[in-house]
Parts: structure tokens; sequence; C-alpha cells
């Protein structure tokens, strides 16, 4: 079979994003700041990837991962409503997280 994948550069910034996320915010948690949605963080970090791969490999031949997740989005497939979810948790962890930073800066 031959199956479709996004570029390499886009892997490596995927899961760079995603360590740097991982370990703000066990930074966070270490600091006592926003424990709640620092664990929430932490626990959307590590498990959507491996929802989101655990659930491209069973896709069809030229189907590329994004062209996948977009399709079972679509359809309302629980997993790719999990994954969108958390995605968007780590989008706003970092919303509040630069909040948090540029305010700093102003003081």
């Amino acid at each position: 079979m031959d199956w479709e994948s996004l570029p390499d550069l886009f892997w490596f910034f995927y899961y760079i994003v995603l360590l740097i996320t991982l370990g703000t915010a066990i930074f966070h948690l270490v600091q006592k700041k926003g424990k709640i949605i620092s664990m929430l963080t932490i626990f959307f970090t590590v498990t959507t990837p491996i929802v989101s791969f655990m659930n491209s490999i069973g896709r069809d031949s030229g189907v590329n991962e994004l062209e996948h997740f977009m399709m079972n989005l679509t359809q309302g497939s629980l997993w790719a409503i999990y994954s969108m979810t958390g995605y968007l948790m780590i989008m706003v962890f970092w919303i509040l997280f630069s909040r948090q930073i540029f305010s700093a800066d102003d003081s």
C-alpha cells in the first residue's frame, strides 16, 4: 500500500510545539500557576497525538493525515472531535500564557 503523509518539516514543527507545550505546562504546574489549565494541557498534549496517530493508521490509501482528520471531523467521528478539542485546549493554553507574559512585561 502506498500511503500519503504530510511533509517531514510539518512533523518536525508539530512535535517541537508539543514538546515545548508539555515543558511549559509542567513548569507552570511546578510553579503553581494555573494548576487546572496546566493539568488539562499536559493531559491533552500527551493523549491527543496518540489518539490521532492510532486512528490515522487505518486511513485509506492516497489520503494524508490531515485529509483523514478533516474527513472524520466532518462526519462527527468521536476521535476527531476529541483531537480537535485537544488542539483547541493547547491553543487556549498558549493564548493565556502569552497574555500572562505580555501583561507581566507591561508592569
